[in-house]
């Protein structure tokens, strides 16, 4: 809809200095001390969508409402503030109002219901108080600056109500009289007379509202803030360079640099950024993907006084499969004590290194009738290993089978022989089930057997030629040290620490009671160290930490958009109906990023932080709105808790009132999720509540990268209940089904070297 307007222009008088007044100014100026001012662009580029009003008299609110800067390190207090508006499409811009909230709630309505015709195509404009021209009643807006235009509607519509999920405070800010509505404060406001003089740091809020039906359009850019302020210039923080390679055998070392004035303390976040899509890891791309190639990575830099240089790890995962270089991006961002400079992300190349991928000691077989040149109608099957010594000069093998159509007649190892190829006998084991039998094997054959070219086949009266037949597969998993690297990446997200890495990977190999070349004991072993990882203190206080916060948060009732895909409500026999849905639980991309912020190095700070955030999200006051008292606050945790879990703890209220007085919102959401020995809460009732629930559905988060489906998540949950609590018993159950099972496997290899056959049966 084209609309006219009938106000009239806003007269414009400029006032100017003669010729003997600039001399004084200028002289009066030039006598006073330098004063610093530090000018930093800060820019949210998520596109805004510009909603078209549903109807006259109801504004459209635009998506996201409102759409956010945080703003931290900057010195001093606030000089001038600027808007830059990115990339703006709409077919009637007069329709639009834009409302600026600082950090303190100051607003200003910085345009509204000012331009007209032509349409505007990616345009990108400024608010400025020191433009020379006011942004037009109507006729074009220009790519130039322009100081800010609010006015009422000729009907009297007020300017942004208090609206939407995150409403804005109430305004109107035009002294004229429209309608019957009258706006009551002193002439029209700027820039400068609502912002200067406040802390520029927090979070700056830009509301779009749409106030004309039919017209509609899209921020394509985002928006800028750009701040001055009169504090010291603030050293910048960025990437030493805009691209990074990484070897796959190996970890990713990002630097980031510090310059200008570091004699004071920085800080800066940083995070890798993936679009969490289920992928294969088969499937080569030139994406790199945290499920399959790298460990998604959040968190902060700290510089010292005096520090120019810091190295962001991140683990790169060593799969075997054949792939192209793949990529993913990584970004600083929230500086305290600084700014980030103009590299402020950086490009991860992995190389893929195939030919020296790491020293894999099992090798797996999987013997049927299909895999035979030529193929026959045997319905028998069979199974077959390989194990690699250290020294890689012999190998271990054993080979079972079951169904065959007449008498075994031979049983060989063939190499080099591609799948559907015959190649020539190098292993020959005679006859019967075959246990532990020993070969010497030289460099050229354990190649060969590193890059799949060999075979197991058993030959019988009725197929002399061979009848069934298994290509023998490599998989990384099944190399301890590799093993237990990829439970740091998964479960404590980091590097392991040396001796944290030869401690675990000897309880399955070499160390004193290690198994050698024991499979049984290298299977049990394997599920037993991998379980560990989830008793271990740091884990509880970092993965089953973000858990907690979402249960003791939000219950069974996880908000729409955080919550797990997965909310079937049917699952077949004989498990039972599901008691676990996705409502329960949040989605493995929520948790991941939140886990991701916390660090092993300063973990109780990292927990309170994270905590205190987690009180101030849109989500979370929508529930526990910022107006209660520490009494509400407190009460609708505790019952939300007790009816979720079962857990009641009311016998802390009074303890939690007083932690909100001291520590507000977020350290009562932190003591009520942490597990420390030394919280002053006592919370043990809610913890274990939750604590089956927690290990199952972080389960499939650090194995499978992914939400739990809802049947599995219900079966597990019954397996480990009908378990003591914390019974490792009943927790190796799960972990060996989920180690053994093919997609766990397939994150690192298409070789499946495992099978849930090999686990016990649960109840």
């Amino acid at each position: 809809m084209k609309h006219t307007s009938n106000f009239e222009p806003i007269n414009e008088r400029k006032a100017s200095l003669r010729p003997l007044q600039w001399l004084a100014f200028l002289t009066l100026i030039l006598a006073l001390p330098a004063i610093g001012l530090a000018q930093t662009t800060f820019t949210n580029a998520a596109p805004i969508t510009l909603t078209d009003s549903p109807a006259a008299g109801t504004p459209g609110l635009g998506a996201p409402y409102p759409s956010v800067i945080n703003v931290t390190g900057l010195g001093g207090t606030v000089t001038d503030v600027n808007v830059r508006l990115n990339g703006m499409t709409h077919t009637f811009p007069g329709d639009l109002g834009f409302l600026l909230v600082g950090p303190g709630g100051q607003a200003l309505v910085i345009q509204s219901f000012a331009g007209g015709d032509p349409d505007l195509t990616n345009l990108t404009y400024t608010i400025d108080d020191q433009a020379a021209t006011i942004i037009p009643n109507n006729g074009p807006i220009l790519a130039q600056s322009y100081r800010p235009n609010a006015r009422l509607t000729v009907d009297g519509e007020p300017y942004f109500p208090a609206m939407g999920a995150n409403p804005p405070p109430a305004i109107c800010q035009n002294p004229q009289v429209a309608g019957s509505v009258t706006c009551n404060f002193a002439p029209p406001a700027t820039l400068a007379t609502i912002f200067n003089g406040i802390s520029p740091n927090g979070a700056w809020r830009l509301y779009a509202g749409d106030y004309g039906p039919i017209d509609e359009g899209t921020l394509n850019g985002g928006w800028s803030l750009i701040i001055t302020t009169n504090g010291p210039a603030l050293p910048s923080v960025q990437f030493g360079a805009a691209n990074f390679t990484a070897a796959e055998s190996g970890v990713a070392s990002l630097m980031v640099t510090r310059t200008g004035d570091t004699t004071g303390a920085s800080t800066v976040s940083y995070a890798s950024q993936d679009a969490f899509t289920f992928t294969d890891c088969a499937a080569a791309g030139a994406t790199a993907n945290q499920r399959c190639d790298y460990t998604l990575m959040r968190g902060s830099v700290s510089f010292a006084a005096g520090e120019t240089s810091k190295t962001i790890a991140v683990p790169i995962i060593d799969d075997l499969y054949a792939e192209s270089a793949e990529t993913f991006t990584i970004a600083l961002s929230s500086p305290t004590g600084a700014s980030v400079g103009t590299q402020g992300t950086a490009t991860v190349t992995i190389t893929d290194n195939d030919t020296t991928a790491a020293a894999n000691r099992l090798f797996v077989a999987r013997l049927d009738n299909l895999q035979e040149v030529p193929t026959n109608n045997s319905t028998a099957t069979g199974f077959g290993t390989v194990l690699l010594n250290d020294a890689e000069t012999q190998i271990t093998v054993n080979l079972s089978f079951s169904g065959l159509s007449s008498a075994q007649t031979a049983g060989h190892i063939h190499t080099p022989a591609h799948v559907g190829v015959n190649g020539p006998v190098v292993f020959n084991f005679g006859t019967g089930t075959i246990t532990n039998m020993t070969f010497a094997i030289t460099p050229a054959q354990v190649a060969q057997l590193r890059a799949g070219l060999g075979y197991m086949n058993v030959h019988t009266s009725n197929f002399a030629g061979g009848e069934i037949r298994g290509q023998i597969v490599s998989q990384p998993a099944e190399n301890a040290r590799f093993f237990v690297q990829q439970q740091y990446y998964d479960f404590l997200s980091r590097v392991p620490d040396t001796p944290g890495l030869d401690f675990w990977t000897g309880q399955i190999t070499t160390a004193p009671g290690g198994c050698g070349t024991d499979l049984a004991c290298i299977r049990q072993r394997r599920v037993s160290v991998s379980n560990a990882f989830f008793f271990e203190m740091e884990y509880q206080r970092a993965g089953a930490f973000v858990y907690n916060l979402y249960r003791a948060a939000f219950g069974n009732n996880q908000p729409a958009n955080l919550r797990n895909t997965d909310t079937a409500t049917t699952c077949p026999a004989p498990a039972p109906a599901p008691t676990f849905l996705g409502a329960h639980l949040p989605r493995y991309e929520v948790f991941a990023n939140d886990r991701a912020r916390l660090d092993a190095a300063q973990l109780a700070a990292t927990q309170l932080a994270l905590a205190t955030n987690f009180a101030a999200r849109a989500e979370f006051t929508a529930l526990y709105p910022t107006s209660q008292t520490a009494e509400m606050y407190v009460d609708a945790l505790l019952g939300n808790i007790q009816a979720a879990s079962g857990a009641n703890l009311t016998s802390q209220r009074a303890a939690l009132i007083t932690l909100f007085g001291t520590g507000g919102r977020g350290a009562v959401l932190y003591r009520l999720a942490d597990t420390a020995a030394g919280n002053p809460i006592n919370n043990a009732a809610f913890i274990d509540a939750e604590y089956n629930r927690s290990f199952v559905a972080t389960q499939y988060y650090g194995y499978l990268r992914r939400d739990g489906d809802v049947c599995g998540l219900n079966f597990w949950l019954r397996t480990v209940n009908n378990f003591p609590l914390r019974s490792a018993t009943g927790q190796n159950a799960m972990v060996c089904a989920f180690v053994t099972s093919a997609e766990y496997q397939q994150r690192f290899s298409a070789g499946v070297t495992r099978a849930n056959a090999e686990c016990p049966t649960v109840p």
